[in-house]
């Protein structure tokens, strides 16, 4: 798919998240219990390292400008809001006891998440936002602590 240039790292890394999604699913039907949780630990490294800076990124530059110039985005932009907080909520809470389910579900939920964000939201986003709100999304760096 093609994208304006300012969106395309988020549609990389969305690209990323898609290929993962696919190999948890093979994993949780194929691996080993000790693949499975080794693939916990990766899944919570992965949120840590990459996925947490992502939705932020997403939450700053993308929906803080569609809640306060783009009243017909908000049904889906809450949407995709409530699905980041239920990732975060599966990654900090997965255990190897119950590794099978939490994987499936987000394995499942980061899929149709990232497909809804590229196919429904960022073509929207390409239509409506300005040159100015479009390069915000590019210029996007992450508070420090």
């Amino acid at each position: 798919m093609q994208r304006v240039e300012q969106l395309k790292s988020l549609s990389r890394e969305h690209h990323v998240s898609l290929v993962m999604s696919s190999r948890i699913m093979k994993l949780v039907k194929e691996g080993s219990s000790e693949e499975i949780t080794a693939k916990v630990i990766e899944v919570q490294q992965y949120y840590n390292d990459e996925l947490e800076l992502h939705f932020q990124h997403e939450e700053q530059t993308l929906f803080s400008t569609i809640f306060k110039n783009y009243p017909e985005l908000r049904t889906l932009s809450t949407q995709l809001l409530k699905e980041h907080g239920e990732i975060r909520v599966l990654c900090q809470s997965m255990t190897a006891e119950s590794a099978i389910n939490d994987l499936t579900r987000f394995a499942e939920l980061l899929k149709s998440h990232t497909r809804i964000e590229e196919r429904e939201l960022f073509p929207q986003v390409e239509a409506c936002f300005n040159a100015e709100e479009l390069a915000a999304t590019q210029d996007f760096q992450p508070d420090t602590f």
